[in-house]
């Protein structure tokens, strides 16, 4: 069978009944243990550290985790948006240079990133609680570790490899961090912010140099060695609202934890930090089913295949929809046993986890009807949308945090998560003639 057959029968494949599910089984299922390492993670860092410093921990991992996006300058998702398509018209010349310029951009934009925040944070020292110095300045040297991470998790996914994607950050990356603080904590170390966030610094460290070695081989595997081609001025004029997109993403899933931590306490900061995590487990199911999809958006929506792209879409709205609103209604019934598991001072956090499990189910819409548009040339759109979203994050959570505290900042949330969602269901049936629910396809 020719390149062109072979294709067209994966692709056949691929959007038969079923088989979107069957395709992304295996990153379904890391997601799924990614998802229980880290919340495991969280419940023996919480329960060894206290409240206290559970919060101071959770703010240095935020701004690491935070920075991370920005740092990446929108270029993991061009790749993530290109390479399939270079790769389905044999253009490896172009993948390749692609893939140089995406890392090495990278890396220096990262590293300056770092620099720049340890640097805010030491400028900033006069005016901060003392006890959030050392974890915000570990918390900026993660920056370029989280970044790599983010950007080899693309790279795999653009190559449709959901092990190589997803292993090393769901599961070597939590597994390691769990056994790190547990040595930590049987061997008597002092337990404090700066302790566990040094061991996430080890974890990421270890599992970014062997993750990157591994997509370095099978990238050069999938290409071979052609001379690489560039089209840097096209890949930075798309990179620009990507970054928007997944900058205001990351705003929209982090800043209320920064916001509390201005304006309340680091127990409160703990006990956000705690709902937070928790309710991110309703929202675990998109994540799993986007593992592959967007690629093969990216794909369909370059080949005019409309219908396809369609069916495609419609099959991981239902692989989604259901078990978000199952995992959801758990989480509300069992809001107080379940924050327990962290310890006592923080039950005090089921009406703030009831809130937040709710808006997770318009934030698991968002990131499907998102990855849709961003990956089908309405990148620009899809930023306005969330530009305007952090927006109104910030000012709600200005109203509402000093009135309700945690409650307050998950209230915003949620309808921020709800208003967001919408504007993005009514830009994909405008734009492309159909939606993630109904809707036929623009002739």
């Amino acid at each position: 069978m020719g390149e062109a057959g072979a294709t067209g029968g994966r692709w056949g494949a691929l959007l038969r009944p079923g088989a979107l599910v069957r395709g992304g089984a295996a990153a379904f299922v890391l997601r799924i243990v990614g998802a229980g390492l880290i919340y495991l993670a969280q419940v023996i860092i919480a329960r060894w550290l206290g409240a206290e410093a559970f919060g101071h921990f959770s703010y240095g991992w935020t701004l690491g985790v935070l920075l991370a996006v920005p740092a990446t300058l929108g270029l993991q998702t061009v790749f993530l948006r290109f390479h399939p398509t270079y790769a389905a018209q044999r253009a490896f010349g172009l993948a390749r240079g692609l893939g140089r310029f995406v890392a090495a951009t990278i890396t220096g934009a990262s590293l300056a990133a770092a620099l720049l925040a340890g640097l805010l944070v030491v400028l900033m020292r006069p005016w901060m609680d003392p006890a959030y110095v050392a974890p915000l300045l570990l918390g900026a040297a993660a920056i370029p570790l989280f970044a790599a991470l983010n950007v080899l998790r693309d790279a795999s996914r653009a190559m449709e490899q959901p092990v190589l994607a997803f292993a090393p950050r769901e599961v070597a990356f939590n597994g390691l961090l769990i056994v790190l603080v547990a040595l930590l904590a049987v061997s008597g170390a002092t337990p404090t912010a700066t302790v566990a966030l040094g061991a996430m610094l080890a974890a990421l460290a270890l599992v970014a140099l062997v993750h990157g070695l591994l997509v370095r081989r099978r990238f050069a595997a999938a290409i071979g060695a052609p001379a690489p081609e560039y089209r840097r001025r096209a890949w930075l004029r798309v990179a620009l609202p990507l970054l928007l997109v997944a900058t205001f993403l990351e705003l929209l899933a982090r800043i209320d934890v920064l916001m509390i931590g201005m304006l309340l306490t680091p127990a409160d900061v703990a006990v956000y930090n705690a709902a937070a995590r928790t309710a991110t487990l309703v929202e675990f199911i998109a994540i799993a089913v986007l593992a592959i999809a967007p690629a093969r958006f990216a794909a369909l929506h370059a080949e005019t295949r409309t219908a396809e792209l369609v069916r495609l879409v419609r099959r991981a709205n239902h692989a989604i929809l259901w078990p978000t609103l199952a995992v959801s209604a758990v989480l509300v019934a069992l809001a107080e046993p379940v924050l327990a598991l962290f310890g006592a001072g923080f039950t005090g956090g089921a009406t703030t986890l009831v809130l937040l499990a709710v808006s997770k189910i318009f934030v698991a819409h968002r990131l499907l009807t998102g990855s849709l548009l961003s990956l089908t040339s309405e990148e620009d759109r899809t930023a306005l949308v969330f530009g305007a979203a952090v927006i109104v994050t910030v000012v709600l959570n200005l109203a509402l945090i000093p009135l309700a505290g945690i409650e307050g900042a998950a209230a915003a949330a949620l309808v921020t998560a709800a208003a967001s969602a919408l504007a993005l269901e009514v830009i994909a049936r405008r734009r492309l003639g159909f939606g993630t629910f109904g809707g036929a396809p623009r002739r």
